[in-house]
């Protein structure tokens, strides 16, 4: 049995780095982004209130819910996956 060699792992290392960028993790946001590209966002997070996409969300969920900003929940709501 041969041991592996940097250059195995350099090779894995770049076989998979190529995977990731070929198969991008689907969030809600992702694919909201699709339909809508030009969505407003704000520290990375569409700025649109969950609870304005989702009926069954409720904004007590937001711990920062400070002058209508609720960057904390939409993070959490639109960065999990869709399905």
């Amino acid at each position: 049995m041969e041991r592996a060699t940097i250059h195995d792992f350099s090779r894995a290392s770049e076989i998979i780095l190529k995977w990731c960028e070929e198969h991008p993790i689907k969030t809600r946001q992702s694919e909201f982004m699709k339909m809508f590209p030009n969505v407003g966002t704000y520290k990375g997070v569409i700025t649109i209130c969950p609870c304005l996409i989702d009926c069954n969300y409720e904004r007590k969920h937001c711990k920062n819910y400070v002058d209508f900003d609720c960057t904390d929940c939409k993070k959490r709501l639109l960065a999990c996956g869709g399905r």
